[in-house]
């Protein structure tokens, strides 16, 4: 019975190879839409578990080689041949739904081609959309959408490759069926699989004080005890963003509609010119100051809000954590407050970002409940925000978690973490070769604590090495999806060479190229 089911599907893959009918390809679009994932274990984070193989001469294995760092297939043939596979059968929504289809494959065999099939069976009759695909050295994404021509049918997943040498391989990772609700197509869908495991070694955090034109900005993390009632995002005030996302008054977006795509760039540097190359005003911009450029920060965010960006800045502080948490800055910082409370639009604010080793971190944390109130009470535009690493809280020393960190009975905005792809980083003179699981290393776990504690959440600071962006150059596209897919609200690029180990900066064609087809379908105010 086994091996007859696996000639049948064998078979009934082949045949989409000469005709796609049936289910009709949907018109292309950049917009994600709210969609549910009806392929089970995608990224093969469960193993194999609801996938089957058509060829008995391959060889299977689940490796941590996948686009992301985490889980993918690697198969193998013991002969040549062909490789078919197919996943678990879903339920049809109904007739005429519309379905995004991908899947990321890499393989080492030159020319190699395949396919992607999504089959629609219906009693006896079975209709079939395909795509062919040519396997490439680097991951490469394959993509279609389909629409279904009947409500009481069965669709199944499937990938082919034609023909397979024996001894080569190739892999396979994110494959996707997801229904789109909205009617537009979905770029990367809200995954469904349980997370990958967390790093086996402790990622070299990326630049612990950024720019400083204006003097820098130290690290920062949050402080400690969570709120006895978790605190809730501030509603909607009827405000909307470019693209008619709500947006809050202190200029948080409706998660999962309204994500910023924006960015550091160079030493505070306006980032006019490079905007105009873009043909796209940047979402939100990252600008770092010390104590004493109050002044100058309230200046370029009031630019910044001109040219339609969200300023997202940083201070250092002018005294020591204790001696703010005992009140000594009280007046500085009313100061600052009221100043940004005069500007017309929003500003997100942090204090001593990535504070990990620079002190006594209860006496952070004491300084950030101290400070939370003077600003919220003040400013009505402004968003307190905390920004940490995201690895100390989640893999370091206990006195770094967010639950420990994080100011008891504080309202609190945001949550920003600085958390960077690590592949291509050369350490001790030998290179990373393992990329940064961002989602499920990151993403997942601090989305599900921001959500528990009713805060909107984001990325402060990210970038990749040139390394990365020549083996995996649609990343940061990918990045920004799977971060909107589990809700953060902002993706802040770190385009400089300042403060850093590796050079994130966009200094490449190729990088230039995949950040600029990135932002150019993001909202900005």
């Amino acid at each position: 019975m086994l091996q007859r089911t696996k000639q049948t599907l064998a078979l009934s893959l082949m045949v989409p190879l000469v005709a796609s009918v049936g289910i009709t390809a949907a018109s292309t679009s950049s917009s994600a839409a709210v969609a549910n994932q009806q392929s089970y274990n995608g990224s093969f984070n469960a193993g194999r578990a609801g996938w089957y193989f058509g060829t008995p001469y391959t060889k299977v294995s689940i490796v941590n080689r996948g686009v992301g760092g985490g889980k993918a297939m690697k198969l193998v043939n013991r002969r040549t041949g062909q490789v078919v596979f197919a996943g678990r059968r879903s339920r049809s929504a109904g007739a005429g739904m519309d379905y995004s289809v991908s899947g990321w494959v890499r393989g080492n065999q030159p020319g190699l081609r395949g396919r992607l099939v999504l089959k629609e069976t219906r009693g006896t009759s079975a209709k079939y959309t395909v795509k062919r695909f040519t396997v490439k050295l680097g991951w490469t994404k394959v993509t279609m959408n389909a629409t279904t021509r009947s409500g009481a049918s069965r669709l199944q997943l499937r990938v082919g490759l034609d023909r397979l040498n024996r001894g080569r391989s190739a892999l396979v990772d994110a494959l996707s069926l997801v229904r789109d609700e909205t009617g537009g197509v979905i770029v990367t869908p809200p995954p469904t699989d349980p997370p990958t495991d967390p790093p086996t070694d402790p990622p070299t955090d990326p630049p612990t004080d950024p720019p400083t034109t204006p003097p820098t900005t130290p690290p920062t993390t949050p402080p400690t005890d969570p709120p006895t009632t978790p605190p809730t995002i501030p509603p909607t005030t009827g405000d909307k963003m470019s693209n008619g996302c709500p947006i809050s008054e202190r200029g948080i977006p409706t998660a999962s509609c309204g994500a910023l795509l924006g960015s550091a760039y160079g030493s505070n540097t306006e980032p006019s010119a490079w905007e105009d190359d873009m043909n796209h005003p940047l979402g939100v911009r990252r600008t770092y100051y010390g104590a004493t450029h109050v002044d100058k920060a309230v200046s370029v965010s009031k630019a910044d809000l001109a040219k339609k960006r969200i300023p997202w800045i940083s201070f250092k502080l002018p005294y020591s954590w204790s001696e703010m948490a005992a009140g000594k800055g009280d007046a500085w910082t009313k100061d600052l407050a009221v100043k940004l409370s005069k500007l017309d639009g929003p500003v997100w604010l942090a204090f001593h970002h990535e504070p990990e080793g620079d002190g006594d971190i209860t006496q952070w944390t004491a300084m950030q409940a101290r400070l939370a109130p003077i600003v919220r009470a003040n400013a009505s535009n402004v968003a307190f925000t905390i920004v940490v690493t995201g690895w100390n809280q989640l893999y370091g020393s206990p006195q770094y978690s967010l639950d420990s960190l994080w100011p008891k009975n504080t309202k609190v905005d945001m949550l920003g973490i600085d958390t960077y792809n690590k592949y291509g980083v050369v350490k001790d003179g030998k290179m990373n070769m393992k990329s940064t699981d961002m989602e499920g290393d990151y993403f997942k776990p601090v989305s599900a604590w921001a959500k528990s504690r009713g805060l909107a959440w984001g990325i402060a600071e990210t970038g990749y090495t040139d390394k990365a962006s020549v083996d995996d150059p649609q990343w940061i596209q990918r990045t920004y999806n799977l971060m909107k897919a589990n809700d953060g609200v902002a993706f802040t690029y770190f385009n400089t060479t300042l403060n850093s180990i590796a050079n994130w900066a966009l200094s490449t064609d190729i990088k230039k190229n995949a950040y600029k087809a990135a932002i150019r379908t993001t909202p900005t105010l």
